[in-house]
Formats: C-alpha cells, structure tokens, sequence
C-alpha cells in the first residue's frame, strides 16, 4: 500500500468533488465547483493537497483565508477523509501536512466548519483544541408545490413604495459591475455570516459573476439606486440562493420576500424542483422570510474556532 500527500491538482477533481458530497447536503455539481474555485483562486491564500492510496484520492486537507468570511487573522481549515477509509489516522496525516502552512503563515488561530449531524467530526477537532463559535444550517424549499399563483401579490407590496425589479441582464457587465459590487459590498458587511472579516474584494466579486446566469441576479430598484439583489446559482438539479440583501434605509418594504418569490417563478419556470439556501443561525430576519416562504430545515454545520 502506497501513501501519499501531495498537492492538488486538476485531475483530482472528480476525487475532491466525491469527498465533499459527503459532508453536504446535496450534490456538488460541476457548475458549483467551477465557481467556487474561481472564488478561491482570488484568495489572498489558498492552500489544498491530496491524500492517495494506491493513486486513489481518499482524502484531502485546505488551508485559506476566505475572504468576506474568514475572520481577519484567521484561517479556515477543512479536512476530509473518505468514509470507507476512516480511523486509520488518515486526518492526523492530513492536520500534520497543514501545519508546515501554519507554521509559515502564522495566523492567530484557525476556523472550521463541522456538519451538526457528525458529533464524531465536531469531537476530533474539539480533540484538537477547536471551541464551538456559531451554528449555520441549510434549509430547502419544495417547488413542486409552491404556491405561484401568489407572487404578483407579494412583489405588488414592494412595488407599492416605488421600487421596481429587474435582473442583472438589463446592465452591462463592463459599466455597471462595479456598482454591483458596491451594493452586495454594503450588503454583505450587515449579515451575521460577515461578521468581522475583511472586505471582498472586486476581483472575487468579478470572477464569480462573470460565472453567473445575468438572468440569476435580481435587482431591486428605487429610481436609479440599486436597493436590495438575491442571486441564484445551480447546484446539481436543484438551485442554491447565494445571497440576499436589502439595503437599511428599504428594509420594511418587503423587498427581500419579493427578490425571493422572483427567484422562485425563475427558477419554477426553468424546472428546478428545489431551492437551497444556507442561513446563519442569528440572521432572524432573513430566518423569518424563509419560513414564510416555506423553507424546511436541514442539517447545517457547527462553526468552530481555535487560538493559536
């Protein structure tokens, strides 16, 4: 038997994609991989590697700042190892190759993320000096049953203050990707989930959009003012809400529950059985519009922390 730790590379992928859907809740579609690599490819630091036995990927470990998310002076650190090859002390393996990157970057502690379902998972890094910091569950919306006879009602109430709703397929990337960002800039430093970390920056922003459906991205309007946005991206067969926001001075309008309900008829019209969504445990507000949109809980994920 041949062990090896080494980077990751491309032709890995099929592997790490394999490891990762076994700590989610639903499959991890090409589509979402990509655009998640293309974020993280803009990560002040990023670091992966690969654990094979006998050539086949069987576990793997990163090491990154992510940024809008991580802490500032954190890293967040994930490792996976395979179901069927598990208490052979492939982890340890795994946690000891992170720390020659630790060592040289020097953070003043590290971050993961446990499924809530894994007691046994969210007992090793507790093992290893990780303290619980915050809960963050996924919840889904059944389309096949949605009620979309009543969306007109819900975005007339919005309206109803002046604000009208379009998609980012009514802006020109090259002239108004800028001022996008500048709104979910604003809107991401108000959610629980952001708490703390550093700014996100436009080149992230930029090379996740460009991987976007323009036809995803809902745009709520005051005049010229870009005023509240939610997005849709695809996730298997199903499709996942990335983000939601509605400016403070238009919060109370029912903005955000009108940009959710016109994600539903998008995504109710292209087929999509079901929505996700992923939702801090202390964003009330949003928790709050998800349940009376329907959303059912899912199991989410402990967030853990350690100083170093």
């Amino acid at each position: 038997m041949i062990t090896t730790i080494r980077p990751y590379e491309q032709s890995d992928k099929a592997g790490v994609c394999n490891l990762l859907n076994q700590t989610s809740n639903a499959p991890i579609g090409d589509d979402m991989f990509e655009m998640q690599e293309a974020r993280v490819r803009t990560y002040p630091f990023f670091r992966r590697i690969i654990l094979t036995v006998n050539n086949e990927v069987v576990g793997m470990a990163q090491l990154l700042h992510a940024t809008g998310m991580t802490p500032q002076g954190f890293l967040s650190q994930t490792i996976i190892v395979d179901a069927l090859h598990r208490e052979q002390g492939y982890g340890q393996l795994l946690e000891e190759a992170l720390a020659q990157y630790v060592h040289e970057e020097c953070p003043i502690g590290l971050q993961t993320a446990v499924r809530d379902n894994h007691p046994e998972a969210r007992a090793w890094a507790e093992h290893r000096g990780f303290t619980f910091k915050s809960h963050q569950f996924e919840s889904v919306l059944d389309l096949t049953s949605f009620p979309t006879s009543t969306i007109d009602a819900g975005v007339r109430v919005s309206e109803g203050y002046g604000i009208t709703f379009c998609t980012f397929e009514q802006f020109s990337p090259e002239d108004d990707m800028e001022r996008l960002y500048r709104v979910v800039k604003q809107l991401s430093g108000d959610t629980p989930d952001y708490q703390g970390a550093l700014d996100f920056p436009y080149e992230t922003f930029a090379a996740m959009v460009s991987r976007m459906d323009p036809r995803c991205i809902f745009i709520a309007m005051s005049g010229e003012e870009m005023t509240g946005m939610t997005c849709l991206v695809p996730q298997g067969n199903e499709m996942y809400t990335l983000f939601t926001g509605v400016v403070k001075e238009y919060r109370g309008k029912g903005i955000a529950y009108a940009l959710k309900l016109l994600s539903i008829r998008f995504a109710h019209e292209h087929g999509v059985k079901q929505l996700r969504t992923n939702n801090h445990s202390t964003n009330t507000p949003m928790l709050a519009i998800n349940r009376k949109l329907g959303y059912v809980s899912q199991p989410g994920y402990w967030i853990l922390k350690r100083l170093l």
